[in-house]
């Protein structure tokens, strides 16, 4: 009841996670439904507003955005961006060193 009542009043709710749990962005988030092969990152992508609020800062920000350029570079000319095998960009994102 506390953290809505926080929330009425615009009032920020940490909350934090236990130590070695983490949570992901989904892909499809980064992915607006009515615009075809277009990814978005940071404060344009899908989330609740609870999620929103941890996926907008900087260091989400710009794992998101090496992930769409990963997406984006699998995809080439040929293939939309809707159709990327997300397991080949964490791949790819592993091989580079990235924390995912």
């Amino acid at each position: 009841m506390a953290d809505r009542t926080a929330r009425r009043r615009g009032e920020t709710t940490w909350k934090f996670l236990a130590t070695g749990t983490y949570y992901d962005v989904p892909y499809g988030s980064l992915l607006p439904r009515t615009v075809d092969n277009l990814a978005v990152v940071g404060r344009c992508l899908s989330a609740t507003r609870e999620a929103f609020a941890s996926a907008r800062v900087i260091g989400p920000c710009m794992s998101e955005g090496q992930a769409v350029g990963v997406a984006a570079a699998l995809a080439g000319d040929r293939t939309a961006l809707a159709a990327v095998d997300v397991d080949a960009v964490r791949a790819r994102l592993v091989r580079r060193g990235a924390l995912i």
